[in-house]
């Protein structure tokens, strides 16, 4: 079950045209218990190369990254 729980906030990064957006899965494997997943993905689109960049954490379990995910965001630079 893949939910997108914030739609996109679109953006530039070093004058690229890019987009954020939050969504949440459940992640199951046979080795643990399944697990409520957040995914934080940002894409960006160099013209000719689209960056796909996501970050996994797990606020059900205690796992969260609170604002990591901003401060790596705010410090990309293509070249």
């Amino acid at each position: 079950d893949y939910v997108v729980l914030e739609g996109p906030r679109f953006q530039t990064i070093s004058m690229c045209p890019a987009a954020q957006y939050t969504s949440q899965f459940m992640f199951e494997h046979r080795a643990c218990a399944p697990t409520l997943v957040r995914d934080k993905t940002l894409v960006v689109d160099q013209g000719h190369h689209v960056y796909s960049i996501h970050l996994y954490d797990s606020p059900a379990t205690g796992e969260c990254v609170g604002g990591e995910f901003d401060a790596f965001v705010g410090s990309l630079h293509l070249a």
